[in-house]
């Protein structure tokens, strides 16, 4: 249902912002599972592995450095930055 940047969060992105053509040739963007590199099923087409998502698992994902830099200006100055620090 909802989607958060996996910034700050300790975790990795497991899910990621990618298009396809739908079977009318109309293209598409969606959010799709990434593989995992501790997988556990492997794909019969392709040989990747993934385990999915599990219920009740955050969906992070990469918003994007263009999203951070938008909002806060230079990123190196925002990540280095102490809590309760004017900008």
């Amino acid at each position: 249902r909802f989607l958060n940047d996996f910034r700050n969060t300790g975790s990795f992105p497991n899910v990621e912002f990618n298009t396809r053509r739908d079977r009318h040739g109309e293209l598409r963007q969606g959010v799709f599972v990434k593989l995992k590199k501790d997988a556990k099923i492997a794909n019969a087409k392709t040989g990747q592995e993934f385990d999915g998502i599990k219920q009740h698992e955050e969906l992070l994902v990469s918003y994007g450095k263009s999203y951070w830099r938008s909002r806060v200006g230079n990123l190196t100055d925002f990540v280095w930055r102490l809590p309760g620090q004017p900008p």
